[in-house]
């Protein structure tokens, strides 16, 4: 099966309307990774918080800092801590990273370091067999 892109066959099927089609389609295949600052910022030196709770396992609102530590070319690394955030004492503490790499494809996850969850959280992965 043979996958590819012909101009002639926009102007074939609709002309200005499909052509705008294909140019909007073209936009997100083009720069996916491009796309991730606006759901991700992470300029260099960037600090940011936000708050969440978990209805069944962690009722109590938790604040965490996110910071980006480190960018270089199409790198990068968040740190994120609850540490210093003034939460409720039932609050969950957490504190780690998770470092990007921009593609053409999006994002890439290629490490992700984190505190334990705690204990009476669910187990999200399987043991590994030995």
């Amino acid at each position: 099966m043979k996958v590819g892109w012909r101009w002639s066959s926009v102007r074939q099927v609709g002309g200005k309307r499909s052509f705008a089609v294909a140019l909007v389609v073209a936009s997100f295949v083009v720069a996916p990774s491009a796309l991730a600052d606006g759901w991700l910022p992470h300029p260099a030196d960037a600090t940011w918080t936000y708050q969440w709770a978990d209805s069944v396992n962690s009722p109590a609102p938790t604040t965490e800092q996110v910071t980006v530590k480190d960018t270089k070319g199409g790198t990068f690394t968040l740190a994120w801590t609850t540490v210093g955030q003034n939460n409720p004492p039932d609050a969950v503490s957490t504190t780690g990273q998770v470092a990007f790499q921009e593609t053409n494809a999006g994002l890439v996850n290629t490490d992700w370091t984190s505190n334990a969850p705690p204990p009476a959280w669910p187990v999200l992965c399987g043991t590994p067999a030995s």
